[in-house]
């Protein structure tokens, strides 16, 4: 197999290369090469250099400013254009070319495809993108990449069917040059053999955790009255909890039951030091619900909560009646802690290798925001893998 030419735009710390290293290490003759890449993040080309020094002199800022004759030639190129404009969790305003937002820098993507011809072009965005709202400017964006001598495909998966427990829908666009022949089907859902809790940390340091004030107040909310507590480590009475093995799902997976975490997002990483869990666009949104017996070293139940704080209605209504029922059935000398998740943690639930995740937190240095950030930023690696399989493998 000949090695393949890359180009990634909006590549963040890059998954798109991430998932064809991993298929090289499956499948060894497959070779391939990154001769460029297109990023504007700060910190995102330091996480980028980290994982992938040997490309550092490769990069080109500003998709904007990109003379694409005078880029090497390439096979692929990827696009993971800006959501902001198009999220349902962002400004929506949209796409549209001329109109100034960032999610409209799709229409730099034109200029480059027009001139390199590459064999394959791929589209990676929010799911929103073939919404009701945005499909008459996602059909027009297809017409302009097929007019230019492709034709193109796409799908929207999600993380949660490729055994990561992320409810993560994304659209996937694939265009072919219509020289190029090719059977490709975009990859079935797989059966599932993780869930959420092999993605945690074991050892979580004591700044992630919510102060036990925190905690009496959230688990005030939940039932919107007083509860009997000590002020020993938010220690409350009740019955024992029983060990469950798998935790009750939040979504259901196409293909399995498993639990899964809500979908992790970019946006409102403002603060490093994490007073409360309460003022929302502060933090990430998921958190880790924690139960603790007395003299344990580690938790003996762990569970996700989508948007934890003082209100009730703040709640997904998936979680509150899992809470409730954690809360009681807490026996003497067990309780609660609430923290927030992991810079680590939201990374491996994106599918980065730990590898690559301590090169990135040691580049950072162990700036959690940034690296939250670029996690809800970026593609599921997985999803990416099995996607390249299929193209290059099957």
């Amino acid at each position: 197999m000949k090695k393949i030419r890359v180009f990634t735009a909006f590549s963040g710390y890059d998954s798109q290369m991430m998932a064809l290293r991993r298929l090289q290490k499956d499948f060894p003759g497959v070779e391939f090469d990154l001769v460029g890449w297109c990023e504007i993040d700060t910190d995102a080309i330091n996480s980028h250099n980290a994982v992938f020094p040997e490309y550092s002199s490769r990069h080109y800022p500003d998709i904007a400013k990109v003379n694409w004759n005078e880029v090497p030639d390439f096979d692929w190129f990827t696009y993971s254009s800006c959501c902001q404009d198009v999220s349902s969790t962002g400004t929506m305003g949209g796409l549209e070319e001329g109109s100034g937002t960032r999610s409209a820098l799709i229409w730099e993507v034109l200029k480059c495809i027009r001139i390199k011809r590459p064999q394959i072009a791929i589209l990676e965005n929010v799911s929103n993108l073939m919404s009701k709202t945005f499909m008459p400017s996602f059909i027009k964006w297809r017409r302009n990449v097929d007019s230019l001598g492709y034709r193109s495909e796409a799908m929207i998966m999600n993380a949660c069917d490729f055994d990561v427990p992320q409810n993560r829908k994304r659209v996937f666009m694939l265009s072919f040059r219509n020289d190029i022949k090719s059977d490709f089907t975009f990859p079935e859902p797989i059966e599932p053999e993780r869930c959420f809790e092999d993605f945690l940390e074991t050892n979580v340091e004591n700044k992630y955790y919510l102060s036990s004030t925190e905690v009496t107040k959230f688990a005030l909310a939940i039932f919107g009255k007083a509860i009997n507590s000590t002020t020993n480590n938010h220690l409350y009475g009740g019955h024992y909890i029983k060990r469950m093995p798998s935790i009750t799902c939040h979504h259901k997976s196409k293909s399995g039951d498993r639990s899964v975490i809500p979908t992790i997002v970019a946006s409102g990483y403002k603060h490093y030091r994490y007073k409360n869990c309460y003022t929302q666009g502060d933090y990430p949104k998921c958190r880790v619900l924690e139960v603790w017996s007395e003299g344990s070293d580690v938790p003996i139940y762990n569970d996700i909560i989508d948007n934890a704080s003082s209100s009730n209605t703040d709640i997904r209504n998936y979680s509150l009646d899992v809470i409730r029922d954690v809360i009681r059935s807490l026996k003497e000398g067990e309780y609660i802690r609430l923290r927030l998740m992991t810079p680590k943690e939201m990374l491996r639930f994106m599918g980065v290798e730990d590898a690559d995740i301590d090169l990135m937190l040691k580049k950072s240095g162990k700036r959690d925001s940034y690296l939250y950030k670029q996690a809800g930023n970026s593609i599921v690696v997985d999803v990416l893998y099995y996607i390249f399989k299929n193209l290059l493998i099957n």
